[in-house]
């Protein structure tokens, strides 16, 4: 066989920098063929279309650059100098198209760079990768269009014509996306495939929490696919609420179970602020109500009146609110979110810092596997798996008041209640996401509840009703003025024992009906001061559950300078004998208590003769209330009278005979009453006449 010579090959010729041309001999061993410049990822201005292939897993498909039904296992195809990959799907796309367009993966890093300002803070996208991957259909895209459109037109030679495929492409793939959605919105409708081009991470949006109208913030939003078969969108949201330490963000999720159809717009759990109508009195609406919520981070004492709702340690979720008791309240409430969490100890409450805007564990939806799926990604399993629960507190903390959404621990413990002048500033677009309760302790139905800020007023005072007691003018001023120095003075003297003896500790004693409740009402009254009433009952018999309740009454009691009422004491101070231990340990609690309670106390008994003695050198004051005598049962009376409404009057010779029969002040309260509904009844004023009927019939008595 002839061996070839030189002059028979076709010998490669290469260009050297100084123009002459190198000749290399492909039969030389020595002789090395200089390799082909390696192109740069994403230089080349031009789409690459790529299509469906075989798919891996549920996550992982391939794709070649030519259509084809089986894929070859290796392709030869190079693809990493395009600007754009486009990846495109077999079968019927949407608005006619013959294919549907899956994902872009975006190479050109100038393309990156003017995308990296755009998209900032957008949930899911990292447009600092060498390869960002966007899947159908770009919601982020579609989300910022205006600001993508507004970097293009700044975009100038290299930088536009690779920004210009990415527009194109994008122009072309939103042109049925939005006519449907203006032809939806302009009826006011959603169709649940669109759901994805409505909800704009960033949007404020318009729902309800408990039953009130608030404002907050989307952070992101992903498809559902519950255990029991339920699939829809989750929005995952923030508002700020206060836990008494700190003002925070909280986390928030709003379900939207899939539907069929068109919806209106109304009848979503939430809907973004910029589709309103009324947009701008909501608005303003909502940044008066935070500015509310900001004042009374404070603790205030206030009037309410309506549906209230039960604390409790359930998830935040707006959906799950019937879960919480609704209840009804009427009366004195102190909102105080300080005190809710340290003597609620079963609510808890994690924020999230108001510099911290990120949403917790966020789920980057370009990575590989993924366990759930954003709003508008059409692959993938349809599953959403919340955030595992956060630990639990160590057990020497009584609140934690901010949670890290990074690290999932707890930043920082409250020292204690901050000063009014401490509370943060918030601004009016916080003001606009602040939550539209509060949480507040009735004093009637002795319970924590979240309070609609809407129904809490100032307190009406009962100015007239110290004076109105029927006591000895010396008694009365000397109750009122050792209440007022006491509060005024913060008692500086104390025990031989730091901490002991610096409350006021009144006993009220006489048989029922002679005014000692009222005294106590009168006092607070004329003090403008929360009245604590607490009964036996309230604290059970269990030792070890009454000195805990006790113990936060009476810390609560000292805390809002609140004058404290021990209705018919008796239980708690009747003498100790031998044999009764569990009596005698529930009266040396109640005892020992007292030695270090800083308020004011009234205790009210008609037993006092069975008091045990240790209660003597404990009781700083003590006033006997005699049977109302005549002069004392008119006085009554008239005051009564006084109050009834419409042309009511009684002559003083009625009032005489009425004052001549023995009753007592609650039963001269409950006569008036119920002669006061038998003239209503009739359209009449209340007159002599009605109270003989009254007595006649319910005491058998004749006047």
């Amino acid at each position: 066989m002839k061996t070839p010579s030189p002059n028979d090959v076709n010998i490669p010729q290469v260009e050297a920098t100084d123009g002459d041309v190198i000749m290399i001999n492909p039969t030389d061993p020595s002789a090395q063929v200089e390799e082909k410049p390696e192109i740069e990822i994403g230089s080349i201005c031009d789409v690459k279309d790529l299509y469906k292939g075989k798919e891996n897993c549920l996550c992982c498909i391939t794709w070649s650059a030519e259509p084809q039904k089986k894929l070859p296992e290796k392709s030869s195809d190079e693809t990493g100098g395009y600007a754009i990959l486009t990846r495109r799907t077999e079968g019927h796309g949407d608005f006619g198209r013959d294919q549907k367009l899956h994902s872009i993966v975006i190479q050109s890093p100038v393309i990156r760079d003017v995308l990296e300002p755009v998209l900032k803070e957008y949930p899911g996208i990292t447009s600092e990768l060498s390869s960002l991957t966007i899947e159908a259909p770009f919601a982020c895209f579609y989300h910022r269009w205006a600001e993508l459109k507004a970097a293009f037109k700044l975009c100038t030679g290299e930088t536009a014509q690779h920004m210009g495929l990415l527009m194109t492409i994008l122009t072309e793939e939103f042109d049925g996306t939005q006519k449907a959605m203006s032809d939806l919105l302009r009826n006011d409708v959603i169709e649940y495939k669109y759901l994805w081009a409505l909800f704009n991470p960033g949007a404020v949006l318009i729902t309800k929490m408990q039953g009130l109208e608030a404002a907050v913030i989307l952070e992101d939003a992903v498809e559902y696919d519950e255990q029991n078969g339920d699939e829809g969108y989750a929005l995952l949201c923030r508002h700020i609420d206060y836990n008494g330490g700190t003002t925070g963000f909280v986390s928030t999720k709003i379900k939207i179970p899939e539907f069929k159809g068109s919806k209106p717009l109304s009848s979503l759990p939430a809907v973004p602020l910029r589709t309103r109508e009324d947009q701008q009195e909501v608005t303003e609406k909502l940044v008066r109500q935070g500015k509310r919520f900001a004042e009374l981070r404070n603790a205030s004492f206030l009037e309410y009146s309506g549906v209230a709702f039960l604390t409790n340690n359930r998830d935040r979720d707006i959906d799950d609110e019937e879960q919480r008791v609704q209840t009804q309240v009427n009366g004195r409430v102190m909102v105080d979110a300080y005190a809710c969490f340290q003597f609620n100890r079963g609510e808890r409450l994690y924020l999230r810092p108001l510099t911290v805007t990120d949403p917790i564990n966020r789920v980057n939806h370009q990575s590989g596997h993924r366990n759930h799926r954003h709003i508008g990604a059409k692959h993938g399993p349809r599953a959403y798996h919340a955030p595992p629960p956060p630990p639990p507190p160590p057990s020497n903390w009584n609140r934690i008041d901010l949670w890290d959404p990074h690290t999932g621990h707890p930043v920082q413990e409250s020292k204690g209640r901050p000063k009014e002048a401490d509370q943060i500033k918030l601004t009016d677009e916080q003001l606009l996401i602040c939550a539209p309760f509060v949480r507040g302790y009735s004093f009637k139905t002795k319970e924590w509840l979240l309070l609609n800020i809407n129904e809490l007023v100032p307190i009406k005072w009962t100015e007239d009703m110290f004076e109105n007691l029927v006591l000895p003018m010396e008694e009365k001023q000397l109750l009122l003025a050792l209440t007022r120095s006491h509060a005024k003075a913060n008692l500086k003297f104390d025990d031989f024992v730091v901490g002991k003896g610096k409350g006021m500790i009144m006993m009220l004693d006489g048989a029922p009906g002679t005014g000692k409740t009222l005294t106590a009402e009168g006092v607070a009254e004329a003090m403008k001061a929360p009245l604590y009433t607490m009964s036996a009952g309230e604290l059970g018999l269990e030792t070890r559950v009454v000195e805990k309740k006790l113990s936060d009454i009476l810390e609560m009691a000292t805390m809002w300078n609140a004058i404290l009422l021990i209705d018919e004491a008796d239980i708690f101070m009747e003498q100790r004998g031998p044999h009764d231990l569990e009596r005698n340990e529930l009266v040396s609690i109640f005892l020992r208590h007292l030695e270090y309670f800083k308020g004011v106390m009234i205790l009210t008994t008609n037993r006092v003769e069975m008091m045990d003695l240790a209660f003597d050198s404990r009781v700083d004051i003590r006033l006997h209330y005699p049977d109302l005598d005549s002069p004392a049962r008119r006085k009554v009376w008239a005051n009564f009278v006084d109050k009834l409404p419409g042309n009511s009057i009684f002559g003083a010779e009625e009032l005489d005979r009425l004052a001549a029969v023995e009753l007592n002040g609650r039963q001269i309260k409950s006569a008036m009453k119920t002669a006061y509904l038998l003239a209503s009844g009739n359209d009449d004023d209340v007159r002599f006449e009605h109270i003989q009927s009254v007595l006649r019939i319910t005491r058998e008595m004749i006047l």
